[in-house]
């Protein structure tokens, strides 16, 4: 969005993407934070108790369940 200032000049007002930016942020921290969490603790498992690739696979899949399930709950939210 452009406004004119006192001078005739057009200013930009850079604040209007603020919000897209804020919600797209935390739109994709919901989906790929549970992810890469399932990812990291199912690899550690997998190395400890030697069970590559089924605790990476299976902690990877619950994390994409969880944040399926929580952008659910927040788009039925009124």
């Amino acid at each position: 969005m452009a406004t004119a200032d006192n001078n005739g000049k057009k200013k930009i007002d850079a604040k209007w993407w603020l919000a897209a930016a804020n919600g797209s942020q935390k739109f994709v921290g919901q989906i790929v934070t549970p992810v890469i969490l399932g990812g990291l603790a199912g690899w550690w498992l997998d190395k400890k108790f030697n069970s590559a690739p089924w605790l990476f696979a299976s902690l990877v899949f619950l994390g994409f369940v969880i944040s399926i399930v929580s952008l659910l709950k927040k788009i039925k939210k009124p």
